[in-house]
């Protein structure tokens, strides 16, 4: 199996960008990893700390699945791959989306906590994205993971409040 690992630069990269220097700061191009970096690059608004939440929930779910999240296939139905693993979520469909090779060695909560997460984390709008220390905190089992809603861009307005 071949896994991609994003570029280390892909983390922390928002802690570069000190928002009160930003009038000095003048970015000619995005940097990082294609399929982590967070929408808010793409569409040039403020990067904070929940840019780097979105990278790592893609990382997570890469990790979960064993598949690159960029790529389509048919096994995804040519959706966008966290799209259709969200479908799968939703269908009951953990194993479809956990990585084959793991299916019969591995704690199906744990798995589906993860999966959940990466949900959150990979959610279009920054405000519904948590922030890393309650990631770590709900992957623990110490706070409860909630049902994510689907990491798209129709979502607008609050999520949940947890955050």
């Amino acid at each position: 199996m071949r896994v991609t690992i994003p570029r280390y630069l892909d983390f922390g990269l928002a802690k570069l960008l000190n928002p009160k220097d930003l009038r000095y700061l003048s970015l000619t191009s995005v940097r990082g990893t294609r399929g982590y970096l967070a929408p808010e690059w793409l569409a040039n608004l403020p990067i904070t700390s929940k840019s780097d939440v979105y990278s790592y929930g893609m990382v997570l779910l890469e990790i979960v699945s064993g598949r690159r999240n960029f790529e389509v296939s048919e096994e995804t139905d040519r959706k966008k791959f966290s799209i259709w693993a969200f479908e799968e979520f939703e269908k009951g469909n953990i194993k479809g989306i956990l990585d084959k090779k793991l299916a019969d060695c591995v704690d199906m909560d744990q798995v589906t906590r993860a999966i959940q997460v990466s949900f959150w984390c990979i959610q279009e709008q920054p405000s519904h994205r948590p922030m890393m220390g309650k990631v770590v905190q709900m992957l623990e089992g110490i706070r409860e993971t909630g049902k994510p809603p689907c990491p798209r861009a129709i979502i607008e307005g609050p999520v949940w409040n947890q955050f």
